[in-house]
């Protein structure tokens, strides 16, 4: 990851997402009244290495057996409701990353200046997925007797991109010399891998749409579920954005002052433009509650760039404030949330190390009522 990118990584040791707020606040809104909200967050989670080190792009830890993922989603945003139609301003910003073990440990290897004979080969597999947009959502809610569903459909104006794709294998020896081939498709706005400047030879804009679905379900007095599903629909259109392909091989070979044989990585293909179309992974949130004795117990479904999550909790109220304790169960994440009539916090972190942290959601919500 470039570093650029990558510092917005930064925001998930601030703040974290409106996804779980919803489920508090969502019902509590009075469709007779006009209601403001603002909200910040981020989720970020890596199964690579600790975040910190991903956000400094310095690897100093063996990536994990487990290597495939990390991903980043930001948010600050504006939301008004009146009666049963909402409207938010929003500024977003997403990145994830889709590797595999080889990759990633090739990656840690080069970070730090080690030999890459490990293993004799090393498979390339790695897709890099980045966007900040700004935008807006409108929204409608129906409400029945014993379930609450509703739709938001967004409008995005596209500032920055890159989707990569590199496919390939390469080797080293001993005195960390590199030999193989590797494949690249990449389309981007700005930052590239082979850092190509824009000349004014394509565009830096595009636009996006997605659609976003809630319900609530109120099965019986004790038992409610809530589904969530951000980026249910998501379509992002560029036209003429930079783009190259080709392939990156050491097939040019050179002696070195002392007679060793080296390799000078070699790039063939098209740089250009080109008209890119992407989606986003869709965020799947499912909630279920049951009540009992004053206490809600809690059981979490949640996949989010392409990861599966699960986790049990409580809540409960304490004195004007409602507190909910949950914990991750595979990946042993607490969380914690505080929420009252005009504000909700939260807090989710793994390691209580800020430079081991491997997955951290933190945010706040402040609402209000006309």
């Amino acid at each position: 990851m470039k570093k650029k990118y990558l510092s917005f990584l930064f925001f998930s040791l601030l703040f974290t997402s409106p996804t779980l707020l919803a489920e508090t606040k969502s019902s509590s809104i009075s469709t007779d009244k006009v209601s403001i909200e603002t909200y910040i967050f981020s989720e970020s989670f890596s199964n690579l290495v600790p975040i910190k080190q991903i956000i400094n792009d310095k690897w100093q830890q063996e990536p994990t057996k487990q290597a495939t993922n990390a991903f980043t989603q930001n948010e600050i945003g504006v939301k008004l409701f009146w009666r049963n139609f909402s409207f938010t301003i929003a500024q977003r910003l997403d990145y994830f990353v889709f590797s595999d073990t080889d990759t990633a440990k090739a990656y840690y290897l080069l970070n730090t200046d080690k030999a890459l004979t490990s293993q004799n080969n090393y498979k390339l597999d790695l897709q890099l997925l980045h966007q900040q947009s700004i935008g807006v959502r409108i929204g409608y809610k129906w409400q029945f007797s014993n379930f609450v569903s509703g739709v938001e459909i967004g409008y995005w104006n596209v500032q920055t991109v890159r989707d990569s794709f590199l496919y390939g294998n390469i080797s080293g020896n001993n005195q960390n010399q590199l030999s193989g081939s590797a494949l690249l498709t990449e389309f981007y706005s700005e930052q590239n891998y082979l850092k190509r400047p824009n000349n004014n030879s394509w565009e830096t804009n595009g636009w996006g749409a997605t659609v976003d679905f809630y319900l609530n379900w109120k099965a019986n007095e004790q038992l409610i579920f809530d589904l969530k599903v951000n980026d249910l629909y998501s379509n992002f259109t560029l036209k003429n954005i930079g783009y190259s392909q080709g392939e990156i091989n050491t097939d040019a070979t050179f002696v070195n002052a002392v007679g060793g044989t080296g390799y000078l990585p070699l790039y063939r293909g098209v740089e250009s433009s080109k008209n890119h179309q992407f989606n986003l992974p869709a965020k799947v949130t499912i909630l279920g509650r049951y009540q009992q004795n004053n206490i809600d117990y809690l059981i979490r479904y949640k996949r989010q760039g392409n990861v599966n999550f699960y986790a049990i909790g409580t809540e409960f109220k304490l004195k004007k404030n409602t507190v909910r304790l949950m914990l991750d169960v595979k990946k042993i994440t607490p969380e914690i949330q505080l929420t009252n009539k005009l504000f909700t916090l939260q807090l989710a972190l793994d390691n209580i190390n800020i430079s081991q942290v491997m997955q951290v959601n933190l945010g706040a919500q402040i609402h209000y009522d006309f």
